[in-house]
């Protein structure tokens, strides 16, 4: 974790209390309450996406940082990629990437209601690749762009969220953030989740 006295400084004010329990909703005695019942398994812990993405700044490392944005690239470089395999191989179905590569993160999008389906269209996708033996034969590039597209997407997801649920659990000011910006969930053992309640500014 790379979270300084400084940044705590900063996330405690943001979160506009100095201990977690002084938030509404917050369902546990204190920080050190919450990490037992996580560690027993009496809790689980809702992280949203793109906040942990975002906080990858200053809760990992700048090379951590750097790996998460440069993974969000991925897709358009796929798009921009498909007009330069369409130019270079004169096989204008390779353009077809350019859709398909937006396609692949909307179905991987974690709170898209068909996101089901992106695993079995991943694999097609792959087959589809393994058969025709080449990335930029007939319309496999449209495959190849759609599969990474997609697997990024989520390798990028799940990185942020990894680390978001460590330094919850390292720092009761990044903790406090999160549950007063509700963008941390907490589902107790009876499956009642609890979220803060208090109004989020803008």
């Amino acid at each position: 974790m790379n979270i300084t006295s400084e940044i705590e400084k900063k996330l405690w004010a943001a979160a506009k209390v100095t201990r977690i329990f002084d938030i509404a909703g917050f369902p546990f005695a204190g920080h050190a309450e919450l990490k037992a019942a996580v560690a027993s398994g009496e809790a689980q812990l809702g992280i949203e996406f793109a906040a942990a993405r975002e906080l990858v700044r200053i809760s990992k490392s700048a090379s951590a940082s750097a790996l998460i944005l440069a993974l969000t690239w991925v897709t358009p470089a796929l798009a921009i990629g498909s007009v330069v395999v369409a130019f270079v191989t004169g096989n204008w179905w390779a353009l077809c990437g350019v859709v398909s590569s937006f396609l692949g993160q909307i179905l991987a999008n974690p709170y898209n209601p068909a996101k089901s389906l992106w695993k079995i269209l991943v694999a097609a996708a792959l087959l589809h690749l393994a058969v025709a033996g080449s990335i930029v034969q007939g319309v496999t590039w449209a495959s190849f762009s759609f599969a990474v597209s997609a697997i990024t997407l989520r390798i990028v997801n799940r990185l942020a969220w990894r680390w978001a649920h460590d330094a919850v659990l390292a720092s009761e000011a990044f903790a406090a953030h999160l549950f007063r910006t509700r963008n941390l969930h907490i589902r107790d053992s009876s499956g009642k989740s609890h979220d803060a309640n208090v109004d989020v500014q803008p």
